[in-house]
C-alpha cells in the first residue's frame, strides 16, 4: 500500500514526490496474525528470537525503502523497531500519513495473544506432561514411605532401596508418539534412569491429566 508524503520530508525536493510504499510495515503488522495461525498449524511454538528477526528484517527493508526514496529518517528510529507500535506510530507521524498501520498492529497483536491462549501446543503438553511424570513419581515414594514401618524398612533393606529409586525419578523429556483427538496424546517418557515409559496425556479444562501405561 502506499500514501503520499510531505515535500518538507523529502532530502532533494528537486525530485518528484513518490508515495511512501508501506509494504514493510504491513509486513510488520501481519506478523502475529500470521505466527499465530503456522503455530496453530504446524502445532509447535516459535522463539522469540525468531519473530524479533523477522520483525528487525522487515524495519529494515522498510529502512531502506524509505532512504532509497530520499525520505529523511530521523537519528534514533533504530530503537523504536524494539518497542513496535511506537516505531508504527513514529513513523506515521514523521511522514504524515495514515496511521492505519498502526491501528491494524494492535489488533493483529491483541487476535495473537487470543489465538495463543485458545490454542495448546503440542510441545506445552509435552513440557508439562513430563513435569507431571515427575510429580507421579515423587507422589508413589511418598505414600510407600507412608504404608512401610521403619521395622519393614530395616528388615527389608530391598524395598527400602527401591523407594529410594523411585525417590530419584526424574523426567528428562516427553514425545509425542500419536495425536488421537484434540487434547489426548499417546507419547513416551524419558527418564533420568535411562528408562522409557509409555504415557497416556490428556487436556481438560487447561489441565494435563497423565497416566502411565508401564507401571
Amino acid at each position: 500500500m502506499e500514501s503520499g508524503v510531505p515535500s518538507e520530508n523529502i532530502q532533494n525536493n528537486n525530485e518528484p514526490v513518490r508515495p511512501v510504499s508501506n509494504w514493510p510495515v504491513w509486513g510488520i503488522v501481519a506478523l502475529p496474525i500470521v505466527g499465530s495461525i503456522v503455530e496453530v498449524l504446524a502445532d509447535t511454538e516459535f522463539d522469540w528470537w525468531i519473530y524479533a528477526g523477522l520483525n528487525i528484517s522487515l524495519w529494515l527493508a522498510d529502512d531502506i525503502l524509505l532512504k532509497s526514496q530520499n525520505r529523511k529518517i530521523p537519528k534514533g528510529f533504530l530503537y523504536f523497531i524494539l518497542l513496535t507500535p511506537l516505531y508504527l506510530w513514529k513513523r506515521a507521524t514523521f511522514l504524515k500519513t495514515d496511521k492505519g498501520y498502526f491501528i491494524g498492529w494492535l489488533l493483529t497483536f491483541v487476535l495473537s495473544i487470543i489465538i495463543s491462549f485458545k490454542h495448546v501446543s503440542s510441545q506445552m503438553v509435552a513440557e508439562t506432561a513430563c513435569s507431571v511424570v515427575t510429580d507421579i513419581y515423587s507422589q508413589e515414594y511418598n505414600n510407600n514411605a507412608m504404608q512401610l514401618h521403619l521395622y519393614n524398612m530395616l528388615r527389608e533393606p530391598n524395598n527400602f532401596h527401591y523407594m529410594n529409586n523411585v525417590n530419584n525419578i526424574k523426567c528428562q523429556n516427553v514425545n509425542i508418539d500419536e495425536k488421537l483427538s484434540d487434547g489426548v496424546y499417546n507419547a513416551h517418557a524419558m527418564l533420568n534412569n535411562g528408562d522409557s515409559v509409555n504415557i497416556h496425556i490428556e487436556v481438560k479444562s487447561d489441565e494435563v491429566h497423565v497416566k502411565i501405561l508401564d507401571k
